[in-house]
């Protein structure tokens, strides 16, 4: 090992130790001030709002697929954990959910019938296509 490796050693392990010291003074600080922090953004974005916004469309616009993919990602993972809480819900307050059906359809009785005997006059040729052989 030469003595310019070394030293870039060195450095890297310096960096690395005043890297992890300013990361955690960093956190402390934000702790500290966080309503600073959020009421200057607030101001800041108010200020700003008509410039920010054309910003964002101009980077939507620019990176069109990235940001669909983002959306895509983010909206399959919170798919995913909605339909599972949306599940629990259900087995825990079966009795609840059913009784709030019976209690809509005895108190709308005639609008509902009146809506399915409506579907049923739009889509009758379909209906009777699909359930004749």
């Amino acid at each position: 090992m030469t003595g310019t490796e070394s030293k870039k050693k060195a450095k890297k392990t310096y960096y690395q130790r005043n890297r992890d010291k300013i990361c955690a003074y960093r956190k402390v600080y934000y702790q500290r001030n966080r309503d600073k922090i959020c009421a200057y953004r607030k101001v800041y974005y108010q200020a700003n709002r008509e410039r920010l916004l054309e910003a964002q469309k101009a980077y939507i616009e620019a990176n069109k697929s990235k940001v669909q993919g983002h959306h895509k990602q983010s909206y399959q993972k919170n798919r995913d954990k909605v339909l599972e809480r949306q599940k629990k819900y259900r087995e825990v307050n079966r009795e609840k959910i059913l009784k709030g059906k019976k209690a809509y359809y005895d108190a709308n009785r005639e609008k509902l019938l009146e809506k399915g005997k409506e579907y049923y006059r739009n889509n009758k040729d379909k209906w009777l296509k699909k359930n004749t052989r």
